[in-house]
């Protein structure tokens, strides 16, 4: 779908969408908060995890955009065998 996140979010008529927002009670929200920062501990393993392989294979930190990408598959390759 074409346009701006903001504009299909906040004025989905501009675009001839329907509005789909519907209210959250506060509690659902706290309860998604509190699963949320059970999860991210899990998310540090793989964070972790990646340091050591770069640690291991001798791979640099990457300076910009092309080089986190050949990084990015370098890390995946290797996550994979």
């Amino acid at each position: 779908m074409p346009g701006i996140p903001d504009v299909l979010y906040f004025l989905p008529q501009q675009l001839e969408r329907n509005d789909c927002k519907v209210p959250i009670d506060k509690g659902h929200i706290a309860e998604m908060e509190n699963q949320l920062d059970d999860k991210w501990d899990g998310l540090n393993v793989y964070q972790e995890y990646f340091h050591y392989i770069m640690d291991n294979e001798n791979l640099p930190f990457p300076k910009n955009t092309d080089d986190a990408f050949s990084l990015f598959k370098k890390l995946i390759f290797i996550a994979n065998q």
